[in-house]
């Protein structure tokens, strides 16, 4: 058995393609880079980046480009405020920081639509498509989301992880102020987007979601015939509007 090194900086990337139901297609780019220690503490910094580019193949169906970028860093040891003395000899623990930033843009045709825009008394809308029969006004999702959590154990077998800080700000941006009014119909009268509350994602708003999982997984501490595995999270949310 030979062993070497491992290397400290990585880059990688990928290139695909997606094909979706036969109504979209585009292409998947991916790109990271990793360092592991980033302090000479073995503090580990991973950057991010991931695109998704869906076009139509058939007419009147939304296009989407989809991009995010996150900055993630870990640090061994559990960084808190206050903490016992012999928590460094009792626990096996780390402190995550990251931050990411995601687009999500949708261009939605509306050829086709005049009858329903006349009757619903949506007059911006309906003069640009007057003018333009393939006009497509587009809605950006922008969200920014905060984290910090920590993860450690006591024994091999358990592992906890605490998020006491998650913030998320999403601020929707429109280039016709009649289009969110158009999506909020649209949303209320898919019965399944009604029940999943996806209108919400029409308004801007801060969201604050702390929460916990507990880790139990028998084959971390011995590998036995029969195994037991449990994964439980319990999280609270509360928003905020901003309109």
């Amino acid at each position: 058995v030979k062993l070497r090194p491992r290397q400290l900086k990585t880059v990688e990337g990928s290139v695909g393609g997606s094909l979706n139901a036969g109504l979209y297609a585009g292409p998947e780019i991916t790109a990271s880079y990793l360092d592991r220690n980033l302090f000479r503490g073995a503090e580990r910094l991973r950057i991010s980046f991931n695109g998704q580019y869906s076009f139509p193949l058939v007419a009147n169906i939304a296009s989407r480009v989809q991009q995010e970028i996150e900055v993630a860093l870990s640090k061994p040891g559990l960084m808190v405020p206050f903490r016992k003395r012999g928590w460094a000899r009792e626990l096996v623990g780390q402190t995550q920081a990251s931050f990411s930033y995601s687009i999500d843009r949708i261009s939605i045709p509306l050829n086709g639509t005049e009858d329903f825009l006349r009757e619903e008394s949506f007059t911006e809308l309906l003069a640009e498509l007057q003018a333009d029969p393939n006009v497509a006004p587009a809605v950006t999702f922008n969200t920014f989301d905060w984290k910090w959590s920590y993860q450690w154990r006591r024994r091999p077998s358990v592992r906890h992880e605490l998020t006491p800080l998650n913030v998320i700000w999403q601020a929707p941006r429109y280039e016709e102020d009649e289009l969110r009014r158009l999506l909020l119909l649209i949303f209320l009268l898919d019965e399944v987007a009604a029940d999943e509350g996806f209108f919400l994602s029409l308004e801007p708003m801060v969201l604050y979601q702390p929460a916990y999982v507990y880790l139990f997984d028998s084959r971390l501490k011995k590998w036995k015939t029969h195994n037991f595995f449990y994964r439980g999270r319990m999280a609270f949310a509360a928003n905020r509007l901003l309109n």
